[in-house]
């Protein structure tokens, strides 16, 4: 099927394919999560831990594979890659419907982290590079905020249809919305330049590399540099705290309505407002990363993180606390999914992006995604998830440190990387 763009850039119907796709898929991810843990545990039993291991499990998966899902993404048809990736995803949670034991949703686990390694961090940058020469930063930016915008939107329906209809029976209507939406995007929307014979958006004929990813003056540390540098890792220690930091707005709704006795709904609502205030994040730390730098996306964001942790620690039963405290930590909560990847390209630049990204970001799964389910082990260890936010704040001001320094070295090492290939 040919699509007929008029005078409009087919890199912006990419750019809305991606919006839909993500929002569609995920966005309601965090979503079903935050929102089935209470229910599942109400009505199978069982430790919390033992639950939230599959969200474990999946960030385990989706690291292992990183690497071989950016190989296939960057060779084969993208569109059907994606695809896949969105059917595999779905499928996981269709799949919950007749689950009778906890330890069946590890099955899940597995296949939305091989689901995930597709379309969760490697679909949309890859597409954006493939398309964008100019804009890129605010199109994945867009991209990311879209999956707030699905977050937001997915969270009250998703609480009322638990109420109304149970977990297992809303696990599968899930599915059917996001195979009905995302796949045929998917399938009819997702191409590179070369099938549409075109050019990225804003390149300069003399810019186009054989593989349509722009630039080819784009500075950059290849892997094999980056192994033996200690600012790669520096930057890759900063993802992972974020990381795991990133965890726990999850528990969110549980924190809610498991210790401060609220209603399911009033608790989706938080959690709902704590994507409505994270859309606007991606577009703000974008624009803050454009005009002044990743330190400064590095202080706005991790000064909002540590506010609404502590007004989640510091709230008691009152409601208008929580909800600010939502807000507040919405607005900061773009440190993993946009400040990363952009402190990445800061510091080591976006020549050998699409080789560099995926080993890293294996790590920061691996270690940071892996260790999600452990998060709950401050409420049923300690009795409550207060011990939990108190531990986030830790792991965002060393994070903040770390980040910080690297972003010190970043202009020392782009210097030092466009010296060596002018003299090469």
């Amino acid at each position: 099927m040919k699509i007929k763009t008029g005078g409009i850039h087919y890199a912006w119907i990419i750019l809305a394919g991606s919006i839909l796709v993500a929002a569609t898929t995920q966005g309601p991810i965090g979503v079903i999560n935050s929102n089935l843990f209470a229910p599942v545990i109400a009505d199978l039993g069982g430790e919390m831990n033992k639950l939230t291991m599959y969200v474990s499990i999946s960030a385990i998966t989706m690291a292992l594979l990183y690497p071989l899902a950016s190989k296939y993404l960057a060779t084969k048809h993208i569109g059907k890659i994606i695809a896949l990736g969105i059917l595999i995803e779905a499928s996981a949670y269709g799949l919950m419907y007749t689950y009778t034991e906890v330890w069946m949703f590890y099955i899940s686990g597995v296949l939305t982290g091989i689901g995930g390694s597709i379309i969760s961090f490697m679909a949309f940058p890859i597409l954006i590079n493939m398309w964008f020469s100019e804009k890129a930063g605010v199109s994945l930016g867009i991209i990311v905020a879209s999956r707030g915008i699905g977050g937001a939107i997915f969270s009250p329906v998703f609480a009322r249809l638990v109420a109304a209809f149970g977990w297992r029976k809303s696990c599968l209507i899930a599915m059917i919305v996001v195979m009905v939406i995302s796949l045929p995007v998917s399938l009819i929307v997702f191409k590179r330049p070369q099938e549409m014979h075109m050019q990225p958006y804003g390149a300069a004929p003399d810019t186009i590399s054989e593989t349509g990813k722009g630039s080819s003056t784009d500075w950059g540390m290849d892997l094999r540099t980056g192994l033996r540098s200690p600012v790669f890792y520096l930057v890759w220690i900063t993802g992972i705290f974020f990381s795991i930091a990133a965890g726990a707005p999850s528990y969110v709704a549980s924190y809610s309505t498991m210790e401060l006795g609220n209603p399911a709904t009033l608790s989706a609502t938080a959690f709902s407002a704590l994507n409505v205030a994270g859309i606007l994040c991606s577009l703000i730390l974008g624009s803050i990363n454009d005009r002044f730098g990743v330190k400064a996306g590095l202080l706005y964001g991790c000064s909002f993180q540590i506010a609404g942790c502590l007004l989640f620690i510091f709230c008691g039963h009152s409601i208008p606390l929580l909800m600010i405290g939502a807000v507040i930590f919405g607005l900061g909560n773009g440190m993993y999914h946009l400040q990363v990847p952009l402190l990445v390209r800061s510091v080591l630049g976006g020549k050998h992006y699409t080789e560099i990204w995926p080993i890293l970001m294996l790590g920061n799964s691996l270690i940071g995604g892996g260790l999600f389910s452990s998060l709950a082990l401050f409420y049923d260890k300690l009795g409550s998830y207060k011990y939990m936010f108190a531990f986030c704040i830790l792991l965002t001001a060393i994070a903040f440190v770390l980040g910080t320094v690297a972003a010190n070295k970043g202009k020392k090492t782009r210097e030092t990387l466009i010296a060596a290939e002018n003299k090469g």
